[in-house]
């Protein structure tokens, strides 16, 4: 009985043994150096496509349209989507993916309220050169949504929001009315443009020749008729 007990011990003390050697980390064989951890590779940024290649894609599949509004979509979180909705002016809603340009969804609309309506009857820049001028400006920002709108004055304007800065765009003359001072003013570009005028040579000056006079109006002949 106790042979018995003793196997038993000795076979779960093996069965123990083998289980533990095999949680192991596998070891490199003799002579070799240790294997040293996997390190992931760093993930790389997919290049976006421009925004105004992007724009020019949803143009070309709604021929006669207006862009209204542009906006980045969001997931959970607030995390990106990897995807702009541009709405049209009859409504239409259309998602495009912002690295290949693929067109991911198209919502047919059933047309604006007539406050926006009212907007787009007075706006004379359209939406992608508003875009274009602000993206020159701030060339160092993404873009997060552009939205139609009115000011306080009930002027026109696009509001342009990148991921560092708000911009507004007069929708009337395409000028940037916010942040102030990004464009020169005219007195700052004449002095620019004096600057960068050639200069001329100069024609030397000529002095002035003063008129011979006469020596007998200096000193007169003496009247000898009296002697």
């Amino acid at each position: 009985m106790q042979k018995k007990t003793l196997g038993i011990m000795i076979l779960v003390v093996l069965l123990a043994g083998s289980f533990i050697f095999a949680q192991l980390p596998e070891q490199p064989p003799v002579g070799e150096p240790p294997m040293s951890p996997e390190v992931p590779a760093p993930i790389k940024e997919v290049s976006k496509l421009p925004i105004d290649q992007l724009i020019e894609i949803v143009k070309s599949t709604r021929l006669g349209y207006s862009i209204v509004s542009i906006k980045s979509d969001k997931g959970v979180f607030g995390r990106d989507k990897g995807s702009y909705t541009f709405i049209l002016d009859d409504g239409t809603e259309i998602t495009i993916d912002k690295v290949t340009g693929e067109i991911l969804n198209t919502k047919e609309g059933k047309g604006l309220d007539e406050e926006t309506l009212g907007i787009l009857a007075i706006v004379t820049v359209p939406l992608e050169d508003a875009v274009k001028t602000s993206s020159e400006a701030f060339p160092d920002n993404k873009l997060i949504s552009v939205t139609l709108k009115v000011n306080e004055l009930g002027n026109p304007i696009y509001e342009i929001e990148f991921d560092n800065i708000n911009v507004q765009v007069d929708a009337s003359t395409g000028q940037i009315i916010f942040p102030e001072g990004v464009a020169p003013t005219p007195q700052e570009t004449l002095i620019e443009d004096f600057f960068e005028m050639p200069l001329e040579p100069s024609t030397p000056l000529e002095a002035p020749t003063e008129e011979e006079t006469p020596m007998d109006e200096i000193f007169p002949p003496e009247n000898t008729e009296n002697f």
